[in-house]
């Protein structure tokens, strides 16, 4: 395919393809100009040839007949007359009725498609939101759950220091309590080395003492004796 042949728009090949030994219109498939319709409209006034018409838009006999259609359809948007159309475009009632019908047909079906497109859009735009509310409703319970285990952390914390407050408390005591054992020990230890220092002594005093119970028991029983 050559360069020439690669600018050549889709109506264009397809003309060359049904004839290849014809010209290919220079304006084929392209858009026509508010300029080119008034022209169109002229020369259909003036009763120019078709052959002619075609010559001077560059286009084909059924790009012409297409015009005419489609500029009498644009004529009833306007609320323009049908004689007046008929007149203006050379065309008869039953021609333009029937292009009339077919446009608004195409209309209705472009439209319905276009609803159907955006019912579509709006059910995904709807799946989309139920998605987004999901995705929110996991973000609470998870900011939820976070501020619960924070509350448990600091009450954890709470707990935690007044236990610490309570062991520090029984540490004391056990201290206090260490500390009176001790001195409890030393207090025995010393009683012992009293003992063990003055154990003659105390051996002394419980003679003289069993000797006072003797004394003691004698006497009573001297005393019965003579009652």
């Amino acid at each position: 395919m050559n360069t020439q042949e690669e600018k050549l728009n889709f109506y264009q090949k397809n003309f060359k393809n049904k004839n290849p030994d014809k010209t290919i219109p220079l304006n084929l498939g392209k858009k026509w100009t508010d300029e080119e319709e008034l022209l169109l409209l002229y020369e259909i006034a003036n009763d120019v040839n078709i052959k002619e018409i075609t010559e001077t838009h560059k286009r084909t006999e059924n790009s012409i007949n297409c015009r005419q259609n489609e500029i009498a359809y644009k004529m009833s948007l306007c609320d323009t007359p049908l004689d007046e159309i008929v007149e203006r475009t050379r065309l008869d009632k039953k021609t333009i009725n029937d292009f009339i019908e077919y446009k608004n047909n195409k209309k209705s079906i472009k439209e319905k498609k276009i609803m159907i497109e955006i019912e579509d859009e709006f059910i995904d735009m709807k799946k989309d939101i139920n998605d987004m509310k999901n995705t929110i409703n996991d973000l609470k319970n998870t900011i939820n759950d976070f501020i619960e285990k924070k509350k448990d952390i600091q009450n954890n914390k709470k707990s935690i220091k007044e236990k610490k407050i309570i062991i520090e408390d029984e540490i004391i005591d056990m201290k206090n309590t260490i500390n009176d054992m001790k001195k409890d020990i030393n207090d025995f230890i010393e009683h012992k080395k009293y003992i063990k220092n003055n154990k003659e002594s105390i051996k002394e005093k419980n003679i003289e003492i069993t000797n006072v119970i003797s004394d003691i028991k004698n006497t009573m029983k001297n005393i019965y004796d003579n009652v």
